[in-house]
């Protein structure tokens, strides 16, 4: 029985394979087999580009709300998925984008920390992103990371982070020079120019403030308040904040700022404008009439945007340095008037500065309110204000 077996099996499979449409058959099926093969690297390819797509957007609505934290745990489940070797540029891109996370997110917590993370991801991102294959990539990731090194340097190893930065800076002009990207090669002359002047508060002061205001100027080349406005401002902004060593310098860069940040198009950005305004003439001149009374017409400027109900954090900060300018000014004339206005505003900062939720505000303002007292106790009611001064002292340093 199985020779007869044997025999029936190999005349069926001799007449099976000579069937035509059977040959047909097997043979779609071995190309569909190869096909499948060979493409499956691609299958796979396209599936994971297709998630990486699909996390970037993710990550990138966390960025656009704020929640950079969430955006950071985002890309870093991507980094699973783009190894380096296999998505070198997908992976880069990752790595940059947790370093610019890790950089909005120093400016709110644990600072030195966070930019020791943005510093590390980009700098990993820059074994990929080499000038020659990427040169955009190359420029915008040294910029970032000479931000990064430059807010560091204000924390710790102040001269070692301050030459990084600038080494950063400038690998980043190799791309944007100013014929080509004008705009680029301002903002980075101009982040070039703080970089500078606080190196120069360290060593080789001429030198560096020399170039510190080189690159200021450099940056304004290629910038006009007519071409570009709101670049022009920015350049204004940091000179008037970082580099100006004199209070005409910071007042001429800080007007052309109100040129093109006014009340009725960019609120916010004239109110902050207004404060820092104010804070300088204070620090420059504090013993003189004409700057401090300067200095509360733009702090109630700032007030105008700044209120109670819609931004009371710094509507507090504006009521405290207002109370101080008003308490400076009675010390030179009206010191029962201006002192009155100074408590006024001090009281008003202190319905948000509270002890409880912020401490070292609240000491900051009964301090001040300690001196006015104080003060004001060598002209009239003597005992009264020594003893108000003496209670607001101790307010102070209650949590001391």
């Amino acid at each position: 029985m199985p020779k007869i077996l044997n025999k029936i099996s190999r005349k069926n499979i001799k007449i099976f394979f000579e069937n035509p449409w059977v040959i047909t058959i097997i043979g779609g099926v071995i190309v569909a087999i190869i096909i499948i093969f060979i493409a499956q690297p691609y299958f796979s390819d396209s599936q994971t580009k297709d998630q990486i797509l699909n996390q970037w957007i993710t990550a990138q609505k966390y960025e656009n709300s704020t929640e950079y934290e969430k955006a950071i745990e985002t890309y870093d489940q991507l980094l699973n998925t783009v190894p380096k070797k296999k998505f070198p540029y997908e992976y880069a891109r990752t790595q940059t984008q947790i370093g610019k996370n890790y950089l909005s997110l120093s400016k709110n917590d644990n600072q030195e920390q966070n930019l020791q993370y943005a510093i590390e991801s980009l700098n990993e991102a820059l074994t990929v992103y080499d000038l020659k294959r990427y040169p955009n990539e190359f420029a915008t990731t040294h910029l970032d990371l000479g931000l990064a090194y430059q807010s560091l340097s204000d924390i710790r190893d102040s001269k070692n982070n301050l030459n990084k930065s600038i080494d950063s800076f400038n690998l980043a002009l190799l791309v944007y020079d100013g014929d080509h990207f004008p705009s680029q090669y301002a903002q980075i002359e101009s982040y070039l120019s703080i970089s500078y002047k606080h190196l120069g508060k360290i060593e080789n002061t001429n030198l560096n403030f020399k170039k510190s205001f080189d690159s200021y100027k450099n940056a304004l080349k290629y910038v006009t308040i007519e071409n570009n406005p709101k670049e022009y401002a920015l350049i204004q902004t940091n000179y008037g904040e970082y580099v100006s060593d004199s209070l005409s310098d910071t007042v001429y860069a800080y007007n052309e700022d109100l040129r093109i940040f006014t009340i009725e198009n960019y609120p916010q950005e004239y109110a902050i404008i207004q404060n820092n305004l104010g804070m300088e003439y204070v620090r420059f001149d504090p013993s003189n009439e004409s700057s401090l009374q300067k200095a509360i017409i733009s702090y109630q400027n700032a007030l105008q945007i700044y209120t109670y109900e819609k931004s009371p954090i710094l509507y507090a900060s504006i009521q405290n340095n207002l109370g101080y300018a008003y308490m400076k000014l009675g010390m030179i004339k009206d010191k029962e008037i201006n002192f009155l206005n100074a408590r006024t505003s001090f009281s008003n900062a202190l319905k948000i500065q509270t002890i409880d939720k912020y401490p070292l505000l609240y000491a900051g303002t009964q301090e001040n309110i300690g001196l006015m007292y104080a003060s004001l106790g060598d002209v009239k009611n003597n005992q009264t204000n020594r003893q108000l001064a003496d209670q607001a002292f101790s307010e102070a340093y209650k949590n001391t």
